[in-house]
């Protein structure tokens, strides 16, 4: 939606604990009885307690609900990557977990914002950025998220097998999806009369470098997956 000036652009949204309970990542990790319920005992005093990641990447193994969890934070710095946002996994008020009825949870993005370039821990980790390659946050001020974005970076060959999973299934048909996002964003636009000419034909480039731009970055995940031995 756009507001009285046309630099003031909203998104409307549902309310993040629309039909269950949502908790933002920052009371997660403020609160060990959560971190716990999430982790399972065996990985939460683990990661407590900054084992060494072998200990606790099998522990991570045997626990299908951490192993879950993970996964989603993981997810959420593919979606960093890949969309160049910023201001997201390094901030604990930006997103969180839905709780499902069955106990589960499921990722929710709050607020983001936009960049140039990607950013997030796959920078340090993907090939192919140039000159534009940043350094990944270290998290040390949270072992969960410093866990599960940057230790486990060290073992390539498991964030391989992780990230090609992501790929395959919530990410399958990323090409697809923002071709139909970057289309329908253009249509709407077509259909705001408050809109100049210039200033559409100003918001159709930026939406086409978006989309360019997310191409890439899918492209450049995809050939570190092919050069990284399984």
């Amino acid at each position: 939606m756009f507001g009285s000036s046309v630099g003031d652009t909203y998104v409307a949204t549902l309310d993040a604990s629309r039909g269950g309970r949502f908790f933002e990542y920052e009371a997660i990790s403020n609160n060990s009885q959560l971190r716990e319920e999430l982790l399972g005992p065996v990985l939460f005093d683990l990661v407590e307690s900054r084992a060494p990641l072998q200990e606790m990447s099998q522990a991570l193994a045997e626990c299908p609900m951490a192993k879950a969890f993970c996964r989603q934070l993981l997810l959420l710095g593919l979606l960093e990557y890949l969309l160049c946002l910023t201001d997201l996994a390094t901030n604990s008020g930006n997103f969180g977990f839905y709780a499902k009825p069955d106990g589960s949870f499921t990722l929710r993005v709050i607020d983001f914002g936009c960049s140039e370039r990607p950013s997030g821990m796959f920078c340090a980790v993907i090939p192919g950025s140039g000159g534009r390659r940043r350094s990944a946050p270290r998290h040390d001020d949270d072992p969960l998220r410093k866990f599960c974005l940057v230790d486990r970076s060290n073992n390539v060959c498991e964030l391989r097998s992780a990230v090609h999973d992501i790929m395959t299934t919530e990410l399958g048909g990323w090409p697809d999806a923002i071709s139909s996002a970057a289309a329908s964003a253009r249509d709407t636009l077509a259909r705001i009369a408050t809109v100049s000419d210039s200033e559409t034909e100003s918001f159709l480039e930026q939406i086409d470098i978006a989309r360019e731009d997310s191409e890439e970055n899918y492209k450049r995940v995809m050939v570190w997956l092919a050069a990284v031995q399984p």
